[in-house]
């Protein structure tokens, strides 16, 4: 993963300054973003054939937002590339790799270079307009629109994205995706390939990509779950039932 941003030649020349942060959400957007929350749509058991999908066909949005505090803790609680830690233990690493801390300016407190992803004090210090999410973090958003709509029996071979702009604390970003290409791969087994988008409330377009989804046929009775289990996992037929 690579990711480039012109965080001190963007604070020096006013790039972004334009961008109101925290967006200014009315309670009428508040609840209409609500309600794209909850429409999604989780496939689940529920097995899509490939014989039931169409070149054009659209995937129900998933929706993501606004996006907060507890929403990044969740995210560095269970998978963060760095270890978290507190006073003394972190203290010491800090001492250790001076640059891996900054002392923050308003609590004063010694945090992680990483606070960017939830701190403002570290955002801006490093050239940014606010604290916003990790790339990663998106992309895992943007998986859930995929494997919602292919099901449990589906296989994700591949997803890909360019990760645009960041997602900043208070942004919703509504995940799309679209059928592009249906067709039979090399080793025979029933592609999709799908052109995805992540749209944020200015209209920005801060991920864009494209995945490769293998369905079960309903023809040809194949499976790409249970071809990637060991022959002892599997019980049943057609159905997919795992011990």
């Amino acid at each position: 993963m690579l990711v480039r941003y012109e965080r001190q030649t963007a604070k020096s020349t006013g790039k972004y300054s334009s961008i109101q942060i925290p967006h200014p959400w009315t309670d009428e957007e508040l609840n209409k973003v609500d309600e794209d929350v909850l429409a999604e749509e989780i496939c689940g058991s529920k097995v899509r054939y490939w014989e039931d999908v169409n070149v054009g066909d659209e995937l129900k949005p998933v929706v993501k937002g606004p996006f907060g505090m507890t929403d990044i803790i969740a995210f560095c609680v269970g998978a963060a590339p760095v270890q978290l830690a507190a006073h003394g233990a972190q203290l010491r690493q800090y001492k250790k790799h001076p640059a891996w801390g900054f002392r923050d300016p308003v609590t004063h407190a010694w945090e992680p270079v990483y606070g960017v992803h939830y701190s403002v004090a570290a955002a801006k210090g490093v050239g940014a307009r606010y604290a916003y999410d990790v790339g990663v973090q998106r992309h895992c958003w943007l998986v859930n629109l995929l494997t919602n709509w292919m099901g449990d029996e589906g296989w994700l071979k591949s997803c890909n994205a360019q990760y645009r702009q960041f997602v900043y604390h208070s942004d919703v970003i509504w995940f799309h995706g679209k059928v592009t290409k249906r067709y039979i791969d090399g080793n025979g087994e029933y592609c999709v390939d799908i052109e995805t988008d992540g749209i944020n409330q200015r209209g920005e377009n801060t991920i864009p990509g494209h995945a490769t989804v293998i369905l079960p046929s309903r023809e040809k009775g194949t499976w790409p779950v249970e071809e990637r289990l060991p022959a002892k996992e599997f019980r049943g037929i057609g159905k997919g039932v795992y011990f």
